[in-house]
């Protein structure tokens, strides 16, 4: 059975991970657009939201560290985190420092929790509109994204 799982597992990040790195390339290639951007985070929370059974599977096997099962699903965490983290410098985030590229996967663990936690409250009823939810992770997302490229800006009379 933990096979099996585990081979669900990698089938579905085989399928899905090239589906949601797209559009999340497509809004760095636009980052002016709101629609891509709001593309980049309706696909992986509609992904989630679609397979209820295994997102709650693989978030809870992310937490056991006794089973290969826990093992395969933090690897696939692993790997989404760094594609993740490529994709947010793609868009412009600095990481060319050791502070900034830790700042970097900090914010791409963020916005998989935050993804995660509003296709938890989707499929719990709390956020019956998934276009609001994409509106919350944009917001949130723009916000840190300010605040990172602002504290890029040169400092001191122009």
């Amino acid at each position: 059975m933990t096979e099996l799982l585990e081979s669900l597992g990698e089938e579905a990040a085989r399928k899905v991970g090239p589906v949601i790195r797209e559009a999340r390339r497509r809004s760095s290639d636009a980052p002016r657009s709101a629609d891509r951007l709001r593309d980049a985070f309706r696909v992986p929370l509609e992904k989630m939201c679609a397979h209820p059974e295994f997102f709650r599977l693989n978030a809870r096997a992310r937490l056991d560290r006794a089973t290969p099962l826990g093992e395969a699903a933090r690897r696939r965490a692993a790997v989404t985190r760094a594609q993740l983290v490529e994709d947010l410098v793609a868009a412009g985030l600095p990481a060319g420092t050791p502070r900034q590229a830790l700042r970097v996967e900090m914010v791409a663990d963020g916005v998989t929790a935050l993804t995660e936690t509003m296709a938890i409250g989707h499929l719990e009823g709390r956020y019956p509109d998934l276009e609001e939810c994409v509106d919350v992770l944009v917001e949130f997302f723009a916000g840190v994204r300010a605040q990172i490229l602002g504290d890029q800006a040169p400092s001191g009379p122009p």
